[in-house]
């Protein structure tokens, strides 16, 4: 007996009915990860007795609680690790300069140094970055929508509780017997 009051594929549905209502490209994301289905290997045996036995692959789909966890893996990725990894790269970029260093610009250059504009990449080591993300490339015709995303740190009391609720989420949707 399964120690929820719904089933698998309730479950799935609401998931993805209440991401879609948060935002539709997400939910479409999730709904093409759970709908691209397993690759499984078989082997059929030889019908003539001599012949080795064939072997091949197929996609089958998930079953509705196989479908739960990999929507739930899918909504992790984007809410929890892809935070995470712009939080690391961030910091990663705290330790590098950007533009040319000082050391170039000596006697009259250093000059040249001061008086360079901050819009012309002029960062040290440990200051933050202001980074942007290229969405939509230069070679690209359709000029629709954001074309770059900046990257903001994310605090860790907000991971935090990112963690705790996807626990707490992981606790509702698993259907193992008692």
């Amino acid at each position: 007996m399964s120690r929820h009051e719904y089933s698998p594929e309730e479950a799935l549905t609401v998931l993805l009915s209440r991401v879609r209502g948060k935002n539709e490209l997400l939910a479409d994301r999730i709904a093409e990860a759970v709908d691209s289905g397993k690759d499984v290997s078989l082997r059929e045996p030889s019908l003539d007795g001599g012949r080795k036995a064939r072997q091949y692959r197929k996609v089958e789909p998930y079953t509705y609680e196989e479908g739960l966890q990999v929507a739930l893996e899918a909504l992790q990725a984007h809410l929890l690790e892809q935070p995470l990894c712009v939080n690391s790269f961030l910091e990663n970029a705290r330790g590098a300069a950007i533009g040319p260093p000082r050391t170039i610009f000596r006697g009259a250059g250093a000059d040249l140094w001061n008086q360079m504009e901050p819009n012309q990449l002029r960062t040290e080591v440990g200051s933050e970055k202001a980074v942007r993300i290229e969405v939509k490339t230069e070679t690209q015709i359709a000029r629709e929508g954001e074309e770059t995303v900046s990257l903001t740190p994310i605090g860790e009391d907000a991971i935090r509780e990112q963690q705790k609720n996807f626990s707490d989420l992981r606790d509702l949707l698993t259907f193992a017997e008692r």
